[in-house]
């Protein structure tokens, strides 16, 4: 499903000094953030100072209806189209709140499908988080490195919102090692303090000082976000886009290996088959050979010379088979080289894409689904039968679990 779209248009010059793109002439940038994170409330300040909106216009035209508040939950994605004065195009991806476990394969569908379907390429993916919390919701990480591959890292921001640096408590290394030293930025949103000024104009109107000191305040904040968001304009605009297409490539590790699993079978199948047959010439050359060491034992004792001669000719005859035998053997032999060939080559496909998703997937996402994939190649392995051809889909099957258990090794020493 697409994203909701809305656009927007600059109307005052006051913008360009927000959001000054130097080397690009567009820029497209991700929001993801958890229910109550002040994701919502960031997105209304962005679209309020990209349109040129100052401190003076926040306090004169607000209204609930206006802005959103700050525990609104975005459940569907949006996208704002803007347009600068300048004719700079900027284009925010508004993606579902990640919240509980069961509502976030849902956002993560709906994030995934739009970037799809509404965007070709993203500046930067921005992480919304509460500067009041220690460390990321787990389900917001878990989301994060779901949705997005480790490729992206360098264009990953994080902003918290409604901190400052005398009560941000966040821990950097609470983040995924890839992330923690990602830039970020600290936001004392002023559309929080607007609402505490409306509140007091609304519920003591009398109270001209407690008004006077928030309406300040708003101000304040407004102008320190002014400043923030101009650094981090400064950071995206210097950001290498990146394409859609790659970041949207499925890698789910299970159903990749799943599919080089079955393409094995057929060749586990077919080899087997080659080997029945190369044992029935097998058991057929074992025999001739016993009988020609009985012949030759009988020309050796034969007592007349026709008896020699027919013993010769019997020989001759058995030699012509056995050739005749190993003529026969020698495709099938050949066929179980081609065989064993193929299945190496899926093996080395294996290997090779186990690298590869290593070096996409964040370490978070890649020891998760590793174990997963492990769980799953053992309950495989242990519902093959007791047939032949299962024992070498049994070996392969293990030599591919030891080959996953050596990288979630190698991830842990990290």
């Amino acid at each position: 499903m697409a994203a909701n779209i809305k656009t927007y248009q600059a109307t005052k010059e006051h913008v360009l000094s927000v959001l000054k793109l130097s080397n690009k002439k567009a820029i497209t940038v991700a929001l993801v953030g958890a229910v109550d994170s002040g994701k919502a409330a960031f997105v209304s300040l962005l679209l309020e100072l990209f349109q040129g909106t100052e401190a003076d216009d926040l306090i004169r035209d607000y209204s609930d209806e206006r802005f959103n508040q700050p525990h609104s939950q975005t459940t569907d994605v949006t996208l704002h189209n803007i347009t600068t004065l300048d004719g700079a195009v900027i284009q925010i991806l508004d993606a579902p709140d990640f919240g509980t476990k069961d509502d976030r394969p849902s956002a993560e569908k709906k994030t995934r499908n739009s970037m799809q379907a509404d965007i070709h390429s993203i500046d930067a993916l921005l992480v919304v988080a509460d500067g009041h919390s220690v460390q990321l919701a787990s389900d917001t990480l878990d989301a994060i490195t779901e949705i997005f591959p480790r490729t992206l890292v360098d264009n990953i921001g994080v902003v918290f919102a409604n901190s400052d640096e005398d009560d941000w408590k966040f821990d950097m290394n609470s983040l995924p090692s890839e992330l923690r030293s990602a830039q970020h930025w600290l936001l004392h949103n002023p559309l929080a303090t607007l609402q505490k000024y409306h509140g007091v104009k609304n519920e003591r109107p009398d109270d001209k000082q407690a008004a006077g000191e928030l309406e300040d305040e708003v101000k304040v904040h407004y102008g320190l976000g002014v400043g923030t968001l101009g650094r981090w304009a400064e950071w995206v605009d210097s950001r290498k886009s990146q394409s859609t297409d790659k970041l949207c490539q499925p890698f789910e590790l299970e159903a990749k290996l799943e599919t080089k699993l079955n393409e094995i079978t057929p060749h586990i199948i077919h080899i087997k088959k080659e080997e029945n047959s190369l044992e029935e010439i097998g058991a057929k050359l074992e025999a001739v050979n016993t009988q020609i060491s009985k012949i030759e034992e009988e020309i050796k004792t034969g007592k007349d010379d026709f008896s020699k001669l027919v013993s010769e000719l019997a020989l001759k005859a058995k030699k012509k088979e056995i050739t005749e035998l190993n003529t026969e053997r020698n495709p099938f032999i050949v066929a179980i080289e081609g065989v064993k060939g193929a299945i190496a080559t899926i093996q080395n496909d294996i290997r090779r894409f186990i690298n590869d998703f290593d070096k996409l997937s964040f370490a978070r996402k890649f020891a998760r689904d590793v174990n997963d994939a492990i769980q799953m190649l053992e309950n495989k392995k242990a519902a093959l039968g007791p047939e032949a051809e299962t024992e070498i889909e049994r070996k392969n099957i293990g030599e591919i679990i030891e080959v996953f258990k050596e990288r979630l090794h190698i991830l842990n020493r990290q």
